[in-house]
């Protein structure tokens, strides 16, 4: 069964937020480290480009920075984005999990109308 898994979104710093988290976590509790890692390349950018809103002070950095870290902190397993201006931290929900929220989520007062949307898989 997947899990849910919380999405951590930096500007452009995740790789260093990650390694200080996984060095203090790892020493004080253990099973903490980095999974994998994945980089920006410059068709994916270029593409970012064309979007009309996007200026390059809202780019999440050059060809070759890092785009996404996978790593556990204690056995919990957590993605780091590096979203350039395009912050906020969420939740990556399996689809399955995301189809039942959808259908429920009408029964539950205050809940949103929107944002709740099956996620897609990180390449790794």
């Amino acid at each position: 069964m997947e899990r849910i898994m919380l999405a951590l979104m930096f500007r452009r710093e995740a790789e260093e937020a990650v390694k200080s988290y996984v060095s203090l976590f790892s020493s004080v509790f253990g099973d903490s480290k980095i999974l994998w890692t994945t980089y920006y390349g410059e068709e994916e950018l270029e593409a970012l480009r064309a979007v009309p809103e996007m200026t390059e002070d809202i780019m999440p950095g050059p060809a070759g920075s890092v785009r996404t870290i996978r790593f556990l902190l204690c056995g919990q397993e957590i993605l780091a984005i590096n979203g350039g201006g395009f912050l906020g931290n969420s939740l990556k929900v399996p689809p399955c999990t995301s189809a039942a929220i959808r259908r429920s989520r009408s029964n539950c007062s205050g809940w949103p109308s929107r944002g709740v949307e099956p996620s897609s898989p990180v390449a790794g």
